[in-house]
C-alpha cells in the first residue's frame, strides 16, 4: 500500500509538472530555432524550413488546445488536422529533403497522397474529426517508423553520411527522437482500447509519459541545427 501511494503522489506531480511546463517548451524550442536561420549553411535550409513549420504548427495546436480544454471545448478537429495529418506529412516531406534524391522523393509524395486518401476513407466509414482519429495516427506512426529505419539505413548499410560526424548532422538528432516518440506512441495508441477502462489513470500517466517525449522530441528539432557548430563536420577533425 506504501509503494502504491508513492506511485500516485509521484506521478500526479509528474503529471502537473507537465501541464505547467509542455507548452512553454514549446515555444522555447519554436524560438530558439529561429536564430539558426541567420547562420549561413545553406545545406540544411529546406529542411530547417520545414522543421520550422512543424514547431510553429505545433506550437499553435498546443496553445489552442490549452485554451479550449480548459473551457470544455471539443478540440479533436484540430488535432486531427495538424497533429494527426498535417505534422506526418511534414515529417516525410522532410525525409525527402533529406535524402535528397528525386526518385525516393516521388515515393515519399506518392505515400503522402495514399496516407491523404486513406484520410478520407477513415473519416468517411471509420472514425469521425468528432474524436481523436487513432486509425490514422497508427497508420502515420507506422510510416514515419519506417522511414526513420530507412534513414538509418542508408547511413550505417549505404554509408551515406560517410566521413561525416554523424552527431553534427541536424537530421539525425531529429529522426532519432522522432523514431523514439512515434515508435511509443505507435504501441500506446495501437493497445490502448485493449487496455482495462477502469485503469484509466493509467492511460493517463503513459499519455503524459509519452508528452514528455513529445517535448524533448520538440526540443531536439528547435535546436537541431545549431548542432553544425557545436560538433566537428568529419570524423577525422575528432
Amino acid at each position: 500500500m506504501l509503494l502504491w501511494d508513492w506511485l500516485f503522489t509521484h506521478l500526479w506531480f509528474l503529471k502537473k509538472m507537465i501541464d505547467y511546463l509542455y507548452l512553454p517548451l514549446l515555444w522555447v524550442a519554436t524560438v530558439a530555432s529561429i536564430p539558426a536561420f541567420f547562420i549561413s549553411n545553406h545545406s540544411y535550409k529546406n529542411q530547417h524550413r520545414c522543421i520550422f513549420i512543424i514547431l510553429v504548427t505545433i506550437s499553435i495546436l498546443e496553445s489552442y488546445g490549452t485554451y479550449t480544454s480548459s473551457r470544455g471545448i471539443n478540440n479533436a478537429l484540430a488535432y486531427n488536422i495538424v497533429f494527426v495529418y498535417l505534422e506526418t506529412i511534414l515529417i516525410l516531406y522532410f525525409f525527402a529533403l533529406v535524402s535528397n534524391d528525386s526518385k525516393f522523393t516521388k515515393k515519399v509524395f506518392l505515400i503522402i497522397t495514399l496516407f491523404m486518401l486513406w484520410g478520407v476513407l477513415n473519416t468517411t466509414f471509420f472514425q469521425s474529426f468528432e474524436q481523436l482519429q487513432t486509425y490514422s495516427f497508427i497508420v502515420a506512426s507506422f510510416l514515419i517508423i519506417g522511414f526513420s529505419f530507412h534513414y538509418f539505413y542508408r547511413i550505417f548499410k549505404a554509408n551515406s553520411f560517410e566521413g561525416q560526424n554523424l552527431l553534427s548532422v541536424p537530421s539525425f538528432w531529429i529522426v532519432t527522437f522522432v523514431l523514439f516518440f512515434y515508435a511509443c506512441s505507435f504501441l500506446f495508441f495501437a493497445s490502448v482500447r485493449l487496455m482495462d477502462k477502469n485503469d484509466f489513470w493509467i492511460h493517463i500517466n503513459i499519455f503524459n509519459m509519452i508528452k514528455i517525449m513529445g517535448a524533448l522530441m520538440y526540443l531536439v528539432m528547435g535546436f537541431a541545427f545549431y548542432a553544425p557548430y557545436f560538433f566537428k563536420k568529419t570524423i577525422t577533425e575528432i
